[in-house]
This record gives structure tokens, C-alpha cells and sequence, in this order.
């Protein structure tokens, strides 16, 4: 890209999003949800999802992964996560929807069962 800085992170993550101000980018690494600054430093694990079983499973990784998607503001990120207690899940309702706040770095669950959020950016 013409006028861009390419970068080699040498992290382990897959689905990347930028942030609006392209100040950032979140991704899904092997222990949680992890948000970095554009040049590679201050990875920052915003969402831990410690092991939930002795088949090493965690609860991003038992079926559908999230993808984390930024607010239309930059200040959020919405995403899925499998609460079963079995080792995979495979129904929608073993997922909840999550929003994690960076500003006051809290989760919230926003609803039971559903899969692959993403913000309406036609609404204000």
C-alpha cells in the first residue's frame, strides 16, 4: 500500500480487525482475545479464557471462533464465546455474546445464545 509501514508481529493469532483510528488492532491469539498497537507493542490479553478441561480445550476454541469486531467509536469490542461445560459446543445456545468495554476493561454478556456479532454502523 502506497504511503504504509508494513510490520512483521511475529504473534500467534488468527482474525485480525483494525480499529477505526487505525491506532490498533484486536485479535484472537491462543489464550483470548488480545488488542496491540499498530507498530506490534503493548500487546495487551483483553479477554482470558482460562482451560476448561483436561483436554486442554479452551472456550474460544471448542467449535466456532470468535472474531472480534470494534465499535463504530473504536472504544468496544463485540465477540462470541462457547460457556458449555461439555468439550465442544455445538448448538447456538451454547454461546453467549459479549461486549468488553477497553475503556473501563470490564466484559459484559449482552445475550444467550447466539453466534459472530457485528455492530450496526448505519445507526448512530
Amino acid at each position: 500500500l502506497p504511503g504504509r509501514i508494513i510490520y512483521s508481529y511475529g504473534l500467534l493469532g488468527k482474525y485480525p480487525v483494525m480499529s477505526p483510528d487505525e491506532k490498533q488492532f484486536a485479535f484472537l491469539g491462543p489464550d483470548g482475545i488480545h488488542v496491540v498497537d499498530i507498530e506490534g507493542m503493548n500487546d495487551r490479553l483483553l479477554i482470558g479464557c482460562g482451560l476448561n478441561s483436561s483436554m486442554g480445550e479452551n472456550c474460544f476454541n471448542r467449535g466456532n471462533e470468535p472474531k472480534p469486531q470494534w465499535s463504530k467509536d473504536g472504544k468496544k469490542l463485540v465477540y462470541h464465546k462457547c460457556n458449555a461445560s461439555s468439550l465442544n459446543c455445538s448448538d447456538i445456545r451454547e454461546y453467549d455474546i459479549y461486549i468488553y468495554d477497553l475503556k473501563t476493561d470490564q466484559e459484559q454478556l449482552i445475550i444467550h445464545g447466539g453466534l459472530n456479532p457485528s455492530w450496526n454502523y448505519f445507526k448512530d
